[in-house]
This record gives C-alpha cells, sequence and structure tokens, in this order.
C-alpha cells in the first residue's frame, strides 16, 4: 500500500489527536508517526497481501481499527465514565510500543467495553423514569424500563422473560428498541400480571397472569386499566372476555336489559366514518359473556367477530339470537340509526 494510502488513514487520528488537550504533547506529537509505521509493517506482512498488493479485506479492517482508535481518542476527555476515559488514554498511548494485530484485538475490546458501558447507563436511566400508576386500592402498574426489570417480572409470575433468550428473546428486543412498552401489574401481596402495549397504536399485545394462565381481572379495574394507558385491547382475552372494550373506556353507556327466555341481553352500537361496531352482554343467571363485532360503514356489509374469547358469539350464533330475539334485532336497528343520525 503506498505511502499516500498509509497518510490518509492516519489523516482521521492524527487530526483527532491534534485537538486532544488531555494527552500530553508527546504522545499528540508522536503517535500518528508511529501509527503509520505500524501500518505500513502490518500492508508488507506476506499474509495480508496478494497479487495486487495490500488485501482489500485487510485495508476494511485497519480503517475500522483506526476508527476505534479515534473514538478512544474522543472518549479519553469527554465519556462520562472515568474508566472508560482510563482505557482510552491507555489505549491511544499503546499505538506507540503495539504491533497493528495486536493494536485491532485491544482496540475493538475497546470499542465493545464502551457499548456495554453505554447499555449500562441507559438501564440506569430507564430505572429512573419508569412511571408507576395506581389503579384502585389493591392493584397498580409499574412501568419496566430495563431488561433486568423485565426478566425479574418473568421471574416472578414464571413467564418466558425470567430468561433473555427462547421465546422471551422478541421482549427484550423490543424493549430496547422501543416499539413495546411492558407494564407490571402488582398486588397487595407481590406481581400478579405482565402487560404489553405497542407504542405507535397504543394497543395491548398481551396480558399474562402467573405462569401464563389467564390474567384474572374484573370489568370495572380493566376498564381502568385501558383508561389510564389510554390503550384498546379488543381483542385481548383478559379484557375482551369482562367487557373492557375501549368503546368503554371513559364511560359505558346506560342501556336496558332485553329478555329473552331465561337470558338478558344488553346491546351498543357505535358507528364512526367507516366502521360501525356492536357490543352484546348475555347473563344466563351465572355468569356475564361478552361479544363484539365490526362491520364496514353501511347496511350490506358482513359482520366481522371482533373478540375470541371462550364463550363469545361467533356469526352464526349472532345470526340465531337475531331471528329467536326480535327485540335485540330492533334494538341493534334503532341503535344505528340513531348513531347514523348523531354522526
Amino acid at each position: 500500500m503506498s505511502k499516500r494510502s498509509t497518510a490518509q488513514l492516519v489523516g482521521p487520528f492524527e487530526d483527532a489527536l491534534a485537538k486532544a488537550e488531555w494527552f500530553p504533547d508527546e504522545v499528540r506529537q508522536l503517535a500518528p508517526a508511529a501509527l503509520g509505521d505500524c501500518l505500513a509493517q502490518h500492508f508488507k506482512a506476506p499474509g495480508n497481501r496478494d497479487a495486487r498488493g495490500t488485501r482489500s479485506s485487510v485495508k476494511q479492517d485497519a480503517g475500522r481499527t483506526v476508527g476505534h482508535l479515534v473514538g478512544a481518542i474522543r472518549s479519553a476527555g469527554v465519556h462520562p465514565d472515568s474508566n472508560v476515559r482510563t482505557r482510552a488514554k491507555k489505549l491511544v498511548r499503546s499505538v506507540q510500543r503495539l504491533e497493528f494485530s495486536e493494536l485491532a484485538v485491544r482496540s475493538s475490546r475497546f470499542r465493545g467495553y464502551v457499548n456495554k458501558v453505554g447499555r449500562s447507563r441507559e438501564e440506569r436511566k430507564r430505572r429512573a423514569r419508569r412511571k408507576t400508576i395506581q389503579i384502585d386500592d389493591c392493584l397498580g402498574l409499574t412501568e419496566l424500563n430495563s431488561s433486568d426489570q423485565l426478566q425479574a417480572a418473568g421471574r416472578a409470575l414464571g413467564l418466558c422473560t425470567a430468561r433473555r433468550d427462547g421465546f422471551g428473546r422478541p421482549c427484550f428486543e423490543e424493549l430496547r428498541d422501543g416499539s413495546t412498552s411492558f407494564y407490571r401489574l402488582d398486588g397487595d401481596s407481590g406481581p400478579v400480571g405482565l402487560l404489553s402495549m405497542d407504542v405507535d397504536s397504543r394497543r395491548i399485545q398481551e396480558a399474562s397472569g402467573p405462569d401464563n394462565c389467564d390474567l384474572a381481572i374484573r370489568g370495572k379495574t380493566a376498564r381502568r386499566i385501558l383508561q389510564k394507558l389510554n390503550a384498546s385491547a379488543d381483542d385481548v382475552e383478559a379484557f375482551s372476555k369482562v367487557g373492557a372494550f375501549s368503546e368503554f373506556r371513559e364511560r359505558m353507556p346506560r342501556t336496558d336489559p332485553l329478555v329473552h327466555g331465561e337470558q338478558q341481553h344488553w346491546v351498543w352500537c357505535f358507528t364512526t366514518e367507516r366502521l360501525q361496531t356492536l357490543i352484546l352482554c348475555r347473563w344466563d343467571g351465572r355468569r356475564a359473556t361478552w361479544s363484539r363485532f365490526e362491520r364496514q360503514y353501511g347496511r350490506g356489509n358482513a359482520w366481522v367477530e371482533g373478540c375470541h374469547h371462550d364463550g363469545a358469539m361467533t356469526q352464526g350464533l349472532l345470526l340465531e339470537l337475531l331471528i329467536e330475539c326480535p327485540a335485540v334485532y330492533t334494538a341493534i336497528r334503532d341503535g344505528f340509526d340513531v348513531e347514523a343520525r348523531q354522526a
């Protein structure tokens, strides 16, 4: 490799060192020339050359190493971690006595150490920023802002995030890139559940109880969670089975029950510019069962099942109900007529 090419590689190192007042004059004056000699010897080694001269891969590796050294010069003066600053100064001084192959190894290790320190600092910042949200007298949400917190919650609840590999790995990746928020649901005796929410859409993605069992929460509590997080969870079983739909996040409109044999039915109709939503609650004397349907605006479009928990009505069961209970049919028809007039 020509002297000119070597000088081009050394140039950024020399420029950065000339501005680094935190290094003694001896290092600032001698280290660039030492790096140039080091590179020249490295490029002349038989294993680093082919018929056309220095191998391109060797040049690329050398450029990467010089980049790490330039980073070390800056870190030595401005990095907030004192250990990083000490290691950076030691690495830059070693340019005057090490062969390039050893210098490449040490600079790569230094870059890895800086990255590790950066991740640790970010973890600490996240912990300081985490929110706690009181849901009621017995339950609260704690935002999990670090991998350590998410793993600890997984261990306490017996979930996949107890490990950072395997099934739990995507959760940690989503936490690091900021696409998903995680919340631990705490009761009087400790953690009782874990929620994950897509940050952009504000949709709850999963709601898990201990050992991946269903998260056991009442409808009022579930709706309050959605309200506090400004979130929706229309097809998440823990929420949909207790009627915690986004339409009820602020309040549940009052409606009268419709009697059909030994059952009672409540009907809610909602209309937006593009979508009609039908919510039904059935009481059979023992428990309430919730169902939700959606369709594109217009009477001719078919209803699509909007939740799929055990007991939720299918399209077929909805049709049977409309045929067998005219009062429900009438309530739905009139409900959407009113919504259409108000829209």
